[in-house]
């Protein structure tokens, strides 16, 4: 089966995510994991939504290898964020 991302600004908290089912006496209900949050306040540990690594930068004395692998990695992020 194919794989596909959805991609949209990482929450701060469950108020803020369009996952969330909505707000209980125990909590924000995810959507995603059917699990509750009591903390409002943040994203608990256990959040599915992965942000995207950062940018990769290489030291000024590195090697073709890894000035390679620097190109590559980041050139990958800007193919993910819709850069041409």
């Amino acid at each position: 089966m194919d794989k596909s991302i959805i991609m949209f600004d990482t929450p701060d908290s469950c108020g803020e995510c369009f996952c969330q089912k909505g707000y209980t006496v125990y909590g924000y209900a995810c959507g995603l994991t059917n699990r509750m949050n009591k903390d409002a306040r943040c994203r608990p540990g256990w959040c599915p939504l992965i942000p995207l690594p950062e940018r990769h930068i290489a030291s000024k004395t590195a090697t073709g290898y890894e000035i390679g692998y620097e190109d590559g990695w980041n050139e990958c992020l800007e193919k993910i964020v819709g850069g041409e």
